[in-house]
């Protein structure tokens, strides 16, 4: 079975790069740090500005009849507007940060991986690999970020009466982005395209046992960082096992759909 024939290549690729492994956990724990510090600093930030709304809508003028007399509904009007200015600059801000973070350390990170599975896929091109992951990149999240932008500054009620809409499709963006990633190493245009369509449409139940599998390692590992929480030190090896974890469900997501071929 082509999951059976995945996890042997993980292990196989373990222990044919172990130096390059133990770097890739490493890089991945570096990208942790940098996601969680940089929502961190933006979360702040933008709950002050959206404070500074607050304050202000409750202090507002809600009587019609001195709202009549000419008295003005918000007294600090400007107030509101820069907290709602500054507040947008930092969501925008706060996407191009974590999209730049993604192209950096995601891309150094699936790069890594195609490089210890090389043996299954018999040739890698660093330069290929590395064109392949930012034109999936680009045009995969790149539309959906403008989405987002268009959103924010138009009409940011939207958010809420289609919410789960713009979840569902970035769900579907993201999986296509997963499958695609999956052969940026392929050096064809055409063969990688249609890696993309066979693995992410023809064979998705196939795929998708691969995909809920690491969805469960991956939950799990964040639920034991929770569970440890209130310990320091077991906070830190639940943190360093989700690394570990990402880069073996990385591993794992390339071997088994490189394998699935073998399966028909």
């Amino acid at each position: 079975m082509y999951l059976k024939r995945g996890l042997r290549e993980v292990i196989s690729s373990v222990k044919r790069h172990k130096l390059i492994f133990i770097l890739l956990i490493i890089l991945q724990l570096l990208s942790l740090i940098a996601f969680s510090y940089t929502i961190i600093i933006y979360q702040v930030k933008i709950l002050e500005n959206a404070k500074g709304i607050t304050e202000a809508m409750q202090k507002a003028n809600f009587n019609p009849d001195s709202i009549q007399a000419g008295e003005p509904f918000i007294k600090d009007i400007y107030s509101v507007y820069q907290n709602y200015d500054s507040l947008l600059k930092q969501i925008y801000q706060l996407l191009l940060w974590l999209f730049l973070l993604f192209i950096i350390f995601n891309g150094l990170l699936w790069i890594g991986v195609h490089y210890m599975l090389k043996e299954i896929s018999k040739k890698f091109s660093f330069t290929g690999t590395a064109i392949k992951f930012l034109a999936s990149s680009f045009i995969l999240i790149l539309p959906l970020m403008l989405l987002f932008y268009f959103i924010f500054k138009n009409n940011i009620a939207f958010l809420s009466s289609y919410g789960r809409a713009l979840f569902i499709l970035t769900g579907i963006v993201y999986y296509l982005l997963l499958i695609s990633l999956a052969f940026i190493h392929v050096q064809s245009w055409k063969e990688f395209l249609k890696q993309i369509l066979t693995k992410g449409f023809k064979r998705i139940h196939l795929t998708l046992i691969v995909l809920l599998l690491n969805l469960m390692l991956i939950s799990g590992s964040i639920f034991l960082i929770y569970l440890a929480s209130e310990q320091i030190i077991l906070s830190i090896i639940a943190i360093i096992l989700l690394g570990l974890i990402l880069v073996l469900t990385r591993l794992f997501w390339l071997a088994c759909l490189q394998e699935e071929d073998k399966n028909s």
